[in-house]
């Protein structure tokens, strides 16, 4: 049960990290910003995976 909760808890960053993205984007801010951010999206995205194989 606590690696389900774990995997919802990975879902929701994923999802507030995919927002943000995308108003970085909108916004224009500079692309050095969106890769690093891209990149901790990646990361979530990563362990959410790992944790749904485990399941």
């Amino acid at each position: 049960m606590g690696e389900n909760v774990r995997l919802k808890e990975v879902r929701n960053e994923i999802e507030q990290k995919r927002k943000e993205l995308n108003e970085i984007i909108v916004e224009g801010i500079d692309k050095e910003k969106i890769v690093t951010f891209s990149q901790e999206l990646d990361v979530l995205i990563n362990k959410y995976y790992f944790l749904k194989v485990e399941e």
